[in-house]
């Protein structure tokens, strides 16, 4: 197959959960949450000199690898490891970055102020644990709401960045909250993918999904 029938066959595809279109990159900072959200998920594909109305605009692979590399190296715990590959067309070129799926537990974005985000591929979006938790908590509101901050806004995810595990008393404390709406809210969260649970009945921690 041609570079330009396989450019074209991605473009068909669209952006989904495993392909991306960059017309280029701007923010190594930034990239890198598209990169841990393809390694936490199941891999995928950043096709940079595409725009995102599926026009091949070409750019300098050299230039794009570069900041790959500095968002891969500088911006992604652990640091991350793509494979690339240069397609041609029509005179321009186009740099394939391959992320494989993650074998190491997860991985987080870095912010140049230290502040570590763990981000998944959903659709041809970047969602972070933080807007699925939200998201979660505004679809069961009017029932029976799952406690994601409390009083004094020490979030679950702040928390498990720190501690990596959380037990149903420790979330209880946290939340200021009774301890069958602590069990019952982690539950929840492990059962829409969020947290891993771990350990026998009575044991039980939670942490955050790799």
């Amino acid at each position: 197959m041609s570079d330009t029938a396989r450019l074209m066959q991605w473009i068909k595809e669209g952006e989904h959960e495993e392909l991306d279109f960059k017309l280029t990159v701007k923010s190594a900072e930034k990239i890198a949450r598209n990169m841990v959200a393809f390694a936490n998920r199941n891999g995928g594909t950043i096709l940079i000199g595409i725009s995102d109305f599926g026009e091949i605009a070409g750019i300098d692979p050299e230039q794009e690898k570069y900041m790959m590399e500095c968002a891969a190296a500088e911006f992604c715990v652990p640091a991350l490891h793509p494979r690339y590959s240069v397609y041609h067309s029509k005179g321009l070129q186009v740099l394939a970055v391959y992320i494989p799926k993650s074998s190491k537990g997860g991985h987080h974005s870095i912010d140049r102020e230290g502040q570590k985000r763990f981000w998944v591929r959903q659709g041809d979006e970047c969602v972070s644990d933080e807007e699925r938790l939200a998201a979660l908590e505004a679809r069961e509101r009017k029932n029976d709401p799952i406690p994601i901050f409390s009083d004094e806004k020490k979030g679950l995810i702040q928390y498990l960045n720190l501690y990596h595990s959380i037990t149903v008393n420790q979330y209880m404390q946290l939340m200021d909250i009774p301890f069958a709406l602590a069990k019952k809210s982690l539950d929840r969260l492990y059962h829409a993918g969020i947290l891993q649970r771990h350990g026998e009945k009575g044991k039980r921690n939670y942490t955050l999904r790799n």
